[in-house]
């Protein structure tokens, strides 16, 4: 089991703070970016696949559904990766002064950013073990032009503005730039300037997030990989290899 101290500058309230999550990018890597942007020193806890079958037995590693993301901040320990981000977002005042409709379209950004673009990759990479006979590169090549118009949407969105918060960044901003990132490794380098052609505004928020000076050590101990596989990166060679021209990729 990996543990970090991820550097923080301010800790906003007390209390020990513990993100446990795998040694991947997956459910988690956006609640890194949110932690870290606010200066929250936290403990980064990548256990070992191998490891789960023995720790998800104990609830107050895997909270009450026996699955990870988990966060433990004080007392109160959160699951789930979305109500994770919620919590962090109030905990660092990131919803201080919006109304209703402006904290549901935040949190509408970052579902759409986890559920549609970051989940559904991850699926296709582990498309055979799920569905015994699926191909993950056809899933692939399928997939793509059903996402593009939504990353369109999302990149729309965004407008005139550096982030999705306006002249900060919010939890709505990670998971974009996680989104994109995500895209970036599936598709591959050489699918690199058609991608920001199409999202422009996307591609400039996923550069200006690396960036960030409170974000660095984020970025430098990034996991390489999206899933758990050990062969993912043959898997991820094969789907950077499909004709994806419906998609204008």
């Amino acid at each position: 089991m990996c543990v970090a101290k991820a550097r923080g500058m301010n800790q906003t309230t007390s209390g020990r703070v513990v993100l446990r999550y795998f040694p991947v990018l997956g459910r988690a890597q956006a609640l890194r970016l949110a932690l870290a942007d606010r200066g929250i020193a936290f403990e980064d806890v990548r256990p070992a696949p191998a490891d789960w079958q023995r720790l998800r037995e104990d609830a107050g590693f895997g909270g009450p559904f026996r699955a990870l993301p988990m966060l433990s901040w004080g007392d109160v320990n959160v699951s789930e990766t979305l109500p994770i981000a919620s919590f962090i977002a109030k905990r660092t005042g990131q919803y201080e002064g919006l109304d209703d409709a402006a904290v549901a379209r935040i949190e509408a950004i970052s579902s759409c950013c986890l559920m549609d673009v970051i989940l559904r990759i991850a699926e296709m990479l582990r498309a055979d073990t799920a569905y015994p006979g699926s191909d993950a590169p056809r899933a692939f090549a399928g997939l793509v032009p059903r996402l593009m118009p939504k990353l369109e949407l999302l990149d729309a969105e965004l407008g005139t503005a550096d982030w999705y918060g306006g002249k900060q960044a919010v939890t709505a901003d990670f998971f974009a730039a996680e989104a994109m990132e995500v895209l970036h490794y599936a598709l591959g380098p050489a699918r690199g300037t058609a991608l920001a052609e199409r999202l422009p505004r996307l591609t400039k928020l996923a550069r200006r997030m690396r960036e960030r000076p409170a974000l660095a050590n984020v970025y430098e101990t990034r996991p390489k990989r999206i899933t758990p596989r050990p062969d993912e990166d043959a898997i991820i060679e094969r789907m950077r290899g499909v004709d994806l021209s419906a998609a204008r990729l």
